[in-house]
């Protein structure tokens, strides 16, 4: 409710043409601003933003599209280490699951163009661990547009052994070292597809 009075005035000195305003508005995020926090909007409406938290993890606080909040944490800034719902605020234990690939974060692997890996990975949900191995392949370097920004990136492809093969596809920037989620498909479902439409540093 605070902000929109600000974001009223700054709107204004854009179009007045403020110098080096319209500059700052604009600037592509780099590898210096994930501390700060950078933000990636979705074509589903829905939105992400990832910091570091700790060597070889990245938090992402995230909003979809029907406006709930939820919590990851990724090892290199890819690899899913936990997922919570965010209830008024507060994580929900309830929705809480963590993964465990048997390596330290800091100590898994960091993407690479061409390259991948498998795991053997358990998952803990609270009331019991599971087995959930994955297999993990790495693309080829490619030119990705978010908005206005150009970056380097490639493509992570995961493949989750589980009842319904759920498969997921993350764009991977180096430079940045963080990966978002482009597609998901499963047995049983129709594929998604989700676009990063604009990316920036966060407030």
């Amino acid at each position: 409710m605070k902000t929109a009075p600000v974001a009223r005035i700054l709107t204004g000195l854009i179009m007045a043409g403020l110098p080096g305003l319209t500059l700052a508005q604009t600037a592509c995020p780099t590898a210096a601003d994930l501390t700060r926090g950078i933000l990636l909007e979705y074509s589903t409406g829905g939105h992400e933003v990832y910091r570091p938290v700790a060597e070889g993890v990245v938090v992402v606080n995230g909003v979809d599209q029907a406006g709930r909040l939820y919590r990851l944490e990724l090892a290199q800034g890819a690899m899913l280490l936990l997922y919570e719902d965010v209830i008024d605020g507060v994580p929900d234990p309830m929705t809480r699951l963590r993964y465990d690939y048997g390596l330290p974060p800091a100590q898994m692997p960091v993407p690479v163009p061409g390259g991948g890996w498998s795991s053997d990975v358990t998952v803990d949900d609270g009331r019991r661990g599971y087995d959930e191995p994955q297999t993990v392949t790495w693309g080829k370097t490619r030119t990705v547009s978010i908005g206005s920004c150009s970056y380097q990136a490639f493509d992570i492809t995961i493949a989750y052994e589980t009842a319904d093969k759920y498969l997921e596809r993350l764009t991977y920037i180096a430079a940045l070292g963080l990966g978002f989620l482009t597609y998901r498909e499963a047995e049983g479902t129709e594929p998604e597809t989700i676009t990063a439409t604009a990316i920036r540093v966060a407030k």
